[in-house]
């Protein structure tokens, strides 16, 4: 999922981001309405957070002016909970609110309910899939993979869009985690047999792609949720 980040507190701005980030999905940050704007004109977002109090233009201009975006949710994070706020927000276009201080399992939650929606609303669009809860890759075909702690971690460290490469450091990193020591050997060995599990289910070959002094790369897109 491609999400934007609208929010004048830095502190709060970053969290959001590196929680978003780490959770394998592109993230953009900015501090204004004029900085996003920016990044709108680059690229359409899948999400937007926004602020509901910002310098400048406030988050219910903001949603105005983005309501008529084509499949954009938009969330606004508010301090408020009066219910005016609430019916404003709502008519200027946000889809839904969270209340800070801002839980990062709602940003999951809201995260992973638009990704559920976005595919149901479009059917034919096929892609591979990182379940968190059920530790599993499902193929396009709807094949549920098993996955061990490894493997998964290996994935969650690829799962990129599109020839973005996951450097060899990046990987030995996701799969210790500080609990054991790994080296390039291990990386190998594990990439190998996560590339045959894949191909087994899949009757497929993995879209693992290799890049010699670099690391590893997911060919496809990969939701995650």
């Amino acid at each position: 999922m491609r999400i934007d980040v609208l929010e004048d507190d830095d502190s709060l701005r970053s969290l959001l981001m590196t929680h978003i980030s780490l959770s394998g999905h592109q993230v953009r940050g900015a501090r204004n309405a004029i900085e996003l704007a920016q990044l709108f004109r680059k690229e359409t977002p899948d999400i937007l957070f926004l602020d509901l109090s910002l310098p400048g233009e406030s988050g219910f201009v903001v949603a105005e002016r983005y309501r008529d975006t084509p499949k954009l949710t938009m969330v606004m994070l508010t301090g408020r909970s009066a219910m005016e706020d609430r019916i404003q927000g709502l008519e200027a276009g946000a889809d839904l609110f969270l209340t800070k201080p801002v839980s990062l399992r709602e940003v999951d939650a809201v995260i992973k309910r638009t990704s559920e929606r976005r595919a149901v609303a479009e059917p034919g669009r096929q892609t591979w899939r990182l379940g968190t809860q059920v530790r599993c890759l499902f193929t396009p075909g709807g094949e549920k993979i098993p996955l061990t702690v490894t493997e998964y971690r290996l994935l969650n460290a690829m799962v990129r869009p599109v020839e973005r490469v996951a450097t060899r450091q990046e990987m030995i990193v996701h799969i210790s985690k500080g609990d054991e020591y790994y080296d390039d050997r291990r990386l190998e060995v594990a990439m190998s047999r996560l590339r045959k599990k894949i191909q087994t289910y899949a009757m497929r070959e993995a879209p693992i792609r290799a890049v010699r002094g670099v690391g590893y790369g997911f060919e496809e897109p990969c939701q995650i949720g």
